[in-house]
């Protein structure tokens, strides 16, 4: 697995990539200090990536353009922000510029690592909750933050939307994984993502979204 690291501080660079050691076996960690390097080594036919994660501020360079860019050389490679910036405002400029999901540099190594799976396997959006920190959480981050249950609901990937099918017919992890043809780890980490990116707090609230769908999908169908 090739991960290219892009940021402007060359210790955080480092301590970045000696956590994507553990992220899973045989991974080689390429680096970057500016956007000028980071196209320049997507623009490379010689290199593939298989995840990005970009520093937003690198200098005085324009770093939507960046993304555009590297979303443009490498459309299937997940480009994930890794920034000091807690603020939505720039986790949706992110987003809408084409980043797979939005990590601030504040979250904890497990959950950074937890959330680059997630996005590499899922498309999991990570966003700030807002400028300010939540108390007894760094950076005050969550997952797919948006006030109606129908944007959140947008922001699941079908995988998803199949594990929180599962869910609502009252199956375990271990009947999903046989169901969907997963690990029963891979189950886990997208129904922690499900809850997050519904606000829920455990199974039960997210089966009851999942009837409801259930049920507007059967209404619509009669339609």
């Amino acid at each position: 697995m090739n991960i290219l690291i892009a940021d402007d501080h060359p210790l955080y660079r480092e301590a970045l990539a000696t956590v994507l050691d553990g992220l899973e076996p045989g991974v080689r960690v390429h680096q970057a200090a500016t956007f000028d390097e980071v196209i320049a080594r997507v623009s490379d036919p010689s290199l593939a990536f298989d995840l990005i994660l970009l520093d937003l501020y690198m200098g005085a360079g324009d770093w939507n353009a960046a993304i555009e860019k590297v979303r443009l050389c490498c459309p299937r490679t997940p480009v994930i922000v890794i920034s000091g910036s807690a603020s939505r405002a720039d986790s949706e400029r992110a987003m809408r510029a084409g980043a797979y999901g939005y990590i601030p540099k504040a979250m904890k190594t497990e959950e950074m690592l937890s959330a680059i799976r997630l996005i590499v396997t899922g498309g999991v959006c990570i966003q700030p909750r807002d400028t300010g920190a939540e108390p007894g959480r760094s950076g005050g981050i969550s997952i797919a933050c948006h006030e109606d249950i129908d944007s959140r609901l947008s922001l699941l990937t079908a995988r998803q939307r199949d594990v929180l099918a599962e869910i609502g017919a009252g199956k375990s992890n271990k009947l999903i994984a046989r169901s969907l043809g997963m690990t029963e780890g891979t189950v886990k980490l997208h129904v922690a993502a499900i809850l997050k990116c519904l606000g829920m707090a455990n199974r039960t609230q997210a089966a009851v979204v999942a009837h409801q769908l259930g049920s507007s999908g059967a209404q619509a169908g009669n339609g």
